[in-house]
């Protein structure tokens, strides 16, 4: 019977010590979380500080895309659906920069199946995975740095097209459709 009572003991002192280590873990994620705040990103308002890496140096976005009407594209070559997305970026309708930021798992020198004459960065530090989630995302940033459209996840090469086009020629991509 002593036996029996030691066993229960030991039990119940385990699950104790589970119930303490998945509460432990609750708390200290969403220490993490409050850490790790999503920048505002807002359209009409500049892009948040984002940092990406240019060649090996830590730089801006703000400062690579400053002055020219820009489209950045924030996606991963492990991802389907961005590398489906990619032969609508060419050719880029003329006036336009394109920032390619590949996801911090993957380095911007590996540019496997980028237009031509791309901009190449790569989110080292995570910046842009915490203020855009789906993957590919495309932001149209105006000449003055203010984000007028975006677009997230798949989207057909027809509609990328589209918006591509009309940002290029000076108008702003119809916010319809758009999911930042």
């Amino acid at each position: 019977m002593a036996q029996g009572a030691s066993r229960m003991r030991r039990i119940l002192a385990g699950s104790v010590l589970a119930a303490g280590i998945v509460a432990a873990g609750y708390l200290l994620q969403a220490e993490i979380r409050s850490a790790v705040r999503r920048p505002p990103v807002r359209l009409h308002q500049p892009l948040p500080p984002l940092v990406v890496d240019r060649d090996g140096t830590d730089v801006e976005l703000a400062d690579v895309i400053r002055g020219k009407r820009s489209v950045v594209v924030f996606h991963s070559h492990s991802c389907r659906v961005c590398r489906e997305m990619m032969p609508a970026l060419d050719p880029l309708p003329p006036g336009l920069r394109l920032v390619l930021v590949r996801s911090g798992k993957e380095e911007a020198r590996a540019a496997d199946g980028a237009p031509p004459g791309l901009d190449a960065c790569w989110d080292r530090h995570g910046d842009f995975a915490r203020a855009f989630v789906a993957l590919p995302t495309l932001l149209f940033v105006d000449e003055r740095g203010l984000l007028v459209s975006g677009i997230t996840g798949r989207r057909s090469r027809q509609f990328v097209r589209e918006r591509l086009e009309r940002f290029a020629s000076g108008g702003t991509p119809p916010e319809k459709g758009r999911r930042l």
